[in-house]
Parts: structure tokens; sequence; C-alpha cells
């Protein structure tokens, strides 16, 4: 399905995108990047049943990065590099 590799690119690039909030010290708010993750987890699992895999796998590479930066922020917190 040509719809499933136009949408795999498209996020594939987001988290791509993601790559210098990943290794910079500044980060999203937590609350930003766990609601974002949640909801990609949840978006990949649609396009799962939609037999759409490649989409699945790109949903769930975006959401696992926006799970680190939520991670990340939550570390960030407690050790007092992020207020």
């Amino acid at each position: 399905m040509w719809q499933d590799y136009i949408f795999s690119i498209g996020n594939f690039a987001f988290a791509a995108m993601l790559i210098p909030s990943l290794i910079s010290d500044k980060k999203p708010h937590w609350f930003t990047s766990l609601f974002t993750s949640l909801l990609l987890y949840l978006f990949s699992y649609c396009f799962l049943t939609l037999k759409l895999s490649l989409t699945f796998l790109a949903l769930l590479v975006s959401a696992s990065c926006w799970m680190a930066l939520f991670i990340q922020s939550v570390i960030g917190m407690y050790t007092g590099k992020i207020k």
C-alpha cells in the first residue's frame, strides 16, 4: 500500500528530527514528552491493526524517541540540570 510508505517516511523523518533534542542539554517539558509518546504508541497500534507495518515501525521509533526525551527530562529535573 503506497500510504504505508508515505506515513513511514514521514514518521522516520520526525524521529530523525528529534536527534538534536536527544543529545542536547535542553529538553521539552516532561508532560509534552510523556503524552506525545503515549499517543504515538497508541497510533502505532492502530496502524498495526490496519496492516501498515512500516508505519507501525516508524511510529514505534518516534514514540520511543519521545519516551527517551521524557526519561531524560525526569532525570534532569531530579539532578537539577533541568528546571
